[in-house]
């Protein structure tokens, strides 16, 4: 065994307490840098899945035409020509069928299906209750977004043009059960439907608000003739979603609109908090290293003489510093592996003790994950605070004069 490593370790055994304690410290270190993490990024993993697994990837989406009106203003008694671009019309997809072939053989694609989305009220009785109604086709729109997971009972096969599904929220809010009829009324039409299926997502907003029904029944309650607002589309990678996006552009010269345009908001919180995250896990391991670097000088305050013999007997400075450096880094070592025993621990605890939260973002449970870049963090960090907590105690040791010591013994 390399004598510094055998000098190393003899120290650390000779010194039960106070090498019990920096592993303490750096495995405590390492739990936490862990385990909060593991939470965090659980629930966010599981949100961003509901996020994209509930909706389209992407929508080819109705575009306005625009155009430019000419005014003039007068500011300060001088003229100004003003151009002002200004909204011409709204117009719809007129031919659904064309734009899906058009982009059928575009690598990465999954599924297309026309979408009518529209605002009515839901009525039974004396009661109403003002909804989002998606008009769909099924089986289709099933291929690009799983509804079927979220079904309570009955069938999407029975979404036919008289037949409607809502979710169980909305049947309590109506008191309407399966099978039973309610209108549906718009500015333009109304329609009696049977309740066909119930459904459940877990996203509070949609719950409280989506009806699917037949898409040519959203196209006659809206009014629209065969005109789609948006052609839904599902992809193989989401997260690598915005060359097939500009693809579809140029082969439908529609606009398109992706699942992370819609949620800009949330991926950029996520960004943040991982940012906040790693300063807060550096903020912990430096709290750890001023505690390993105090119980570092004691220990190498004991052991004064036993470095003075050392010199005494020809071990050079650079020698002294990597005995102490190496006692760090194994120290550091020994807390890392005992503090992600304990975090991997923890996590499986948590997960089969899951802790309910609210429903509004679809996440019923908040677990953690067993993430390798998590840990890799942890002991990374661990390393780096151990080491140069050892540093500056074995810099200030190895430069101890071994007359001194042995004059003083």
């Amino acid at each position: 065994m390399n004598f510094t490593i055998k000098l190393a370790l003899k120290h650390i055994l000779s010194s039960k307490i106070q090498s019990l304690l920096v592993i303490s410290a750096v495995a405590l270190g390492v739990l936490v840098i862990i385990f909060i993490p593991a939470i965090n990024d659980g629930f966010y993993n599981e949100l961003l899945d509901k996020t994209i697994n509930t909706s389209p990837h992407l929508n080819i989406e109705r575009y306005e035409d625009t155009g430019e009106i000419t005014t003039l203003k007068v500011i300060d008694d001088k003229w100004f020509l003003n151009k002002d671009k200004t909204t011409l019309k709204d117009r719809r997809i007129q031919s659904y069928p064309s734009v899906i072939k058009n982009i059928k053989d575009i690598e990465g694609i999954m599924g297309a299906s026309p979408i009518v989305v529209n605002s009515g009220t839901l009525i039974n009785g004396e009661k109403k209750l003002n909804v989002q109604y998606n008009g769909v086709l099924y089986p289709e729109h099933q291929d690009v977004v799983d509804i079927n997971k979220d079904l309570v009972i009955g069938s999407y096969k029975k979404l036919n043009p008289d037949g409607i599904a809502i979710s169980r929220k909305i049947a309590e809010k109506l008191r309407l059960e399966y099978n039973d009829t309610v209108v549906l009324a718009t500015s333009d039409s109304s329609k009696t439907l049977k309740v066909v299926a119930l459904y459940d997502s877990g996203f509070v907003s949609k719950d409280n608000s989506t009806v699917y029904v037949a898409l040519s029944t959203a196209q006659n309650l809206s009014n629209i003739g065969h005109q789609v607002d948006s052609v839904g589309v599902k992809i193989k990678d989401p997260w690598h979603i915005e060359s097939i996006a500009t693809q579809i552009t140029y082969a439908t010269g529609f606009e398109v609109k992706t699942w992370k345009d819609d949620n800009e908001s949330l991926l950029s919180e996520i960004q943040s908090f991982t940012y906040v995250m790693f300063l807060i896990n550096l903020t912990i391991m430096m709290a750890v290293a001023a505690g390993v670097l105090g119980i570092m000088i004691i220990l190498i305050n004991s052991k004064y003489k036993q470095i003075g013999m050392l010199k005494a007997l020809g071990v050079t400075s650079k020698g002294v510093m990597k005995i102490f450096v190496l006692e760090g880094f194994l120290l550091s070592f020994f807390g890392a592996l005992v503090g992600s025993i304990l975090a991997t621990l923890l996590i499986h605890y948590y997960n089969s003790n899951p802790i309910p939260i609210s429903e509004n973002y679809g996440v019923t449970d908040l677990k953690g994950v067993y993430k390798l870049s998590i840990y890799l963090q942890g002991i990374i960090l661990a390393f780096f605070s151990g080491c140069f907590a050892a540093f500056i105690p074995s810099y200030f040791a190895s430069k101890i004069d071994p007359a001194e010591v042995l004059k003083s013994t």
